[in-house]
């Protein structure tokens, strides 16, 4: 593993497209990981939104989850930060069940 927690990237054994300078191959390899870390973090944010503003996907998704979560850590994260939401969620909906009509812009 790498010094800062990764996989090793062994830069000798990169493809040579990658270019001759070890250190800029080394460099463009990280930054390649890291778009693609980032692409996954947005879909994840993006799904998120979208069950924030829909409580029965949200409950559908939780208990698809919950099969899921027995043989997967990956299912357990996923299911732990859709509660999480689903808290955010019923507070949400409990404080606008307050809130007079107007105030929401329905009146």
């Amino acid at each position: 593993q790498g010094e800062h927690g990764g996989a090793a990237v062994d830069v000798f054994s990169l493809p040579r497209r990658m270019g001759a300078n070890p250190l800029m191959a080394y460099k463009k390899a990280m930054k390649q990981k890291e778009i693609k870390r980032n692409k996954k973090q947005s879909t994840e944010r993006k799904e998120a939104r979208e069950f924030l503003s829909d409580p029965a996907a949200l409950g559908a998704e939780i208990s698809r989850l919950e099969e899921e979560a027995r043989h997967s850590a990956e299912a357990r994260g996923k299911l732990s930060a859709l509660r999480a939401h689903q808290v955010v969620l019923n507070k949400r909906l409990a404080a606008d069940e307050k809130r007079e009509p107007k105030e929401l812009g329905y009146a």
